[in-house]
């Protein structure tokens, strides 16, 4: 799968849609209702979408990303972004509101091992 739904931290009401293909946020920072809609409007509407997406979503309450088979820390789980630089987990949604390729995204992330 080429995208998957990140919730940053288990006690908030947050997600993003993470694409592996731009290595970086598809989405705004979206409530859970909001990314449910967001992703059936992005999905391929087939009758059983919404059931998928439910599931997709409960994955991420559960582990932190909707992704089958990761069983992620909430804490230690980063990101490539930038193509050389790695992004903790937790920051996902202050990365996302930042302004692209500003100073502030920037200094959320650290150098890739």
């Amino acid at each position: 799968m080429p995208e998957f739904i990140c919730k940053p931290t288990p006690d908030s009401n947050e997600y993003v849609m993470w694409s592996t293909v731009v290595d970086g946020p598809i989405s705004d920072v979206l409530t859970r209702a909001e990314m449910f809609d967001f992703a059936l409007v992005t999905s391929n509407a087939t009758p059983n979408a919404p059931d998928k997406i439910e599931a997709r979503l409960q994955r991420a309450d559960t582990n932190g990303l909707s992704s089958f088979g990761q069983t992620p820390s909430w804490e230690t789980e980063r990101y490539v972004v930038d193509e050389d630089a790695m992004l903790p987990h937790r920051l996902v949604a202050e990365y996302t509101r930042a302004p692209e390729r500003s100073a502030r995204r920037r200094a959320l992330t650290t150098p890739a091992d």
